[in-house]
């Protein structure tokens, strides 16, 4: 059996059996005669009863639907089945199953709190004896949900986390860039290694004078006599 089949098998134990009608606000964007039609065949605010094979008819004496007494172990049966499909199924498929599920149940929870609600005053051949078993097969489900929730509730909220952290970091991630390091080339050293030096400044020896020169120079600065005169005249 494939996924389709398990699947199909396990919505139509959610559905079935059931005691349902089509409000006849349902169908406002039909033309009224048309409204009159389904009304005049009975489909519209009437109750009618679906057994486990799906088959349906109108709603006339209790015995119909003593199937119903009978849902809860039928709904028990399905934990086990999505337990056992969860071991032989990857995960993506065993969560595109269980979230259908969840889909489907939440979806028939609403329908079954607004038959209990509003089919007293709405169907035309609601009995005051049948209301225990709407309230009946609303409660089925509330109470199924709650242990489908214990079972599987923690490992589908960790799929989806999972997978939205998965889709975070694949949008946020950003490549490393790679580091390519540069050699350096001969030329490079080379010119650094051959700039051109500063000539060297050689400093000049200083001639030093002689004591004859020392001589003339005190006479000249400090005692005022001119040497080159006193060389040339005579006196």
């Amino acid at each position: 059996m494939g996924l389709k089949d398990n699947m199909q098998d396990l919505l139509s134990t959610i559905k079935n059996p059931m005691i349902f009608y089509l409000p006849a606000g349902l169908f406002k964007s039909l033309k009224p005669q048309h409204i009159d039609e389904l009304e005049n065949i009975g489909l519209l605010n009437t109750l009618f009863y679906t057994d486990n094979n799906g088959e349906y008819k109108k709603l006339t004496n209790g015995v119909e639907y003593l199937e119903l007494l009978g849902k809860s172990k039928i709904l028990q049966s399905n934990i086990f089945e999505l337990l056992d499909l969860k071991s032989r199924l990857d995960k993506d498929a065993f969560h595109y199953l269980l979230d259908e599920y969840f889909k489907d149940l939440d979806s028939q929870i609403m329908l079954t709190d607004m038959i209990s609600k509003e089919a007293k005053d709405t169907t035309i051949n609601y009995k005051h004896e049948i209301q225990g078993y709407l309230d009946l097969q609303y409660n089925q489900l509330t109470v199924h949900k709650e242990e489908i929730q214990i079972k599987f509730g923690s490992w589908k909220n960790k799929f989806e986390l999972d997978r939205i952290l998965n889709r975070y970091r694949t949008k946020v991630s950003i490549p490393t860039p790679e580091i390519t390091k540069t050699p350096i080339s001969i030329s490079n050293t080379t010119a650094i290694d051959n700039k051109p030096e500063k000539p060297k400044q050689t400093k000049k020896k200083r001639t030093l004078p002689s004591d004859t020169e020392i001589d003339h120079y005190l006479l000249e600065t400090v005692f005022g006599v001119e040497i080159s005169n006193k060389n040339n005249k005579k006196r």
